[in-house]
């Protein structure tokens, strides 16, 4: 399946002499055909011709249908997840209805005798020596878990045999799946001192679990497989998902096995602090975080303020959105998963939050200069231009700041500073606009 791979940062570096047809008729054949990846195309050009015109409602509006369009994209391909998964549960479904049987026959055939023989009563071909002898091992962890407080995962268990297992290469059995839909409960915890975990994604990843960093991360996915759940933790995930996403290239088998292994490395690593928590639910086939525990994402945390003092700037209640506005650029010390940049899935999610970042610096940008902090708005300005440098309205922004303060020289270099980014990232000139002010600095005018 071909994966969505539109670099916004790279598509928006298109020259600006050139003319994409932006037909109203071709975007509805677009759209009605479910081509999103044409739509952004087309936006994405647009975009980049806008900034020439310096429209910025157009702009505005432009960018939010380009966001809805990479995210109906994503809805594309997670339906194809979901496709792909059916034929393969319902498969799975019919061989494990033959095992219920078989497991039935055993329960029933106990209660009428204490001297029932296991082996007897299995159909032959049904499972063979080797898932006998699982099977009977995994009876016994089962029933040395039931006197313990709790509830035991037993998907963590044979998440354990697998790993323990690992350098003679066995497979989890068929059983697997017959634990995972029948061994399911919640553990019991203690609501007025709930477990918390703190996570910062902008920037440099880190966890802290009730205050204390967690450094002893499982090798392979499993740190991985957490970004991921945190990424989409409104939702339950899928196990095929995981499986397409993270060994899409292994068989079936070996990728629910790397699968298991890598939740199991992943559980121990946050047990560590928290041995009797089960941080990590796994019900009727779907991976969940355990709603007992309370987690904080800087990400989410990040855009809450932004649309908070969107809100407030809608209403006119200026100040009260710069407030906002203020926390949230805080809050952004980086690049959402920076540490991930080559991997596809947390790219839409990155570009987003990135795209409200820099509409965050642009607020900014106009309120400081409105109000003479020239200072701030240098700040505030730079930041902007280490994102994103072809940004010429900024370029001229700084140019009068400097000017203001009597910067002369500063605000002269920042001309030449702008030149230099607009010919190596778009291969044109500085506009007229920008020309005429650098001219009336150079001339001891005011501006």
């Amino acid at each position: 399946m071909k994966k969505y791979r539109y670099n916004i940062r790279d598509k928006l570096r298109l020259k600006l002499s050139v003319e994409v047809p932006f037909n109203w008729q071709d975007m509805v054949n677009f759209l009605e055909k479910c081509e999103y990846s044409k739509i952004s195309k087309v936006l994405l050009a647009g975009k980049a011709n806008n900034e020439k015109i310096g429209g910025r409602v157009l702009g505005e509006t432009i960018a939010a249908a380009l966001e809805i369009s990479m995210a109906c994209s994503l809805c594309i391909e997670e339906a194809e997840w979901y496709r792909k998964g059916y034929d393969q549960t319902s498969r799975r479904e019919g061989e494990l209805k033959k095992q219920l049987l078989t497991l039935l026959k055993i329960i029933y055939s106990n209660s009428s005798s204490e001297n029932f023989n296991l082996a007897d009563e299995l159909p032959k071909n049904s499972i063979n020596k080797n898932s006998l002898i699982e099977f009977s091992k995994r009876r016994k962890i089962w029933q040395q878990h039931e006197t313990k407080p709790g509830w035991s995962n037993s998907t963590e268990i044979q998440e354990q045999e697998s790993c323990n297992n690992a350098d003679e290469e066995e497979r989890i059995t068929s059983y697997e799946d017959f634990e995972e839909q029948t061994i399911a409960a919640f553990e019991k915890n203690d609501d007025s001192n709930p477990l918390w975990l703190t996570v910062y994604c902008l920037g440099e990843f880190r966890v802290y679990q009730d205050d204390k960093l967690l450094s002893d991360w499982p090798s392979g996915r499993g740190k991985a497989i957490f970004k991921y759940m945190l990424a989409h933790r409104g939702r339950h995930i899928a196990k095929d998902i995981l499986m397409d996403i993270f060994w899409r290239n292994s068989s079936p088998d070996s990728a629910r096995n790397n699968l298991n292994v890598a939740v199991f490395g992943l559980r121990k690593a946050l047990k560590s602090s928290k041995p009797d928590f089960n941080h990590i639910i796994f019900k009727d086939e779907h991976y969940m975080f355990n709603p007992d525990m309370k987690i904080w994402v800087d990400s989410e945390e990040f855009m809450q303020h932004y649309e908070t003092g969107h809100i407030f700037q809608r209403k006119g209640a200026l100040s009260e959105a710069i407030k906002e506005y203020e926390i949230a650029e805080d809050l952004y010390q980086g690049e959402f998963l920076e540490e991930d940049l080559y991997e596809d899935w947390p790219m839409l999610q990155r570009e987003a939050l990135r795209e409200s970042y820099l509409n965050i610096l642009d607020e900014l940008i106009r309120y400081y200069f409105k109000e003479k902090k020239y200072p701030v708005c240098i700040r505030i300005c730079q930041k902007l231009l280490m994102k994103d440098n072809w940004r010429e309205d900024c370029h001229r922004r700084l140019m009068q700041c400097y000017s203001i303060l009597g910067q002369r020289n500063m605000a002269l270099r920042q001309y030449d500073l702008c030149a230099q980014a607009l010919e190596r990232e778009l291969e044109v000139r500085p506009s007229q606009e920008t020309l005429a002010l650098y001219k009336k600095i150079r001339n001891g005018e005011a501006v």
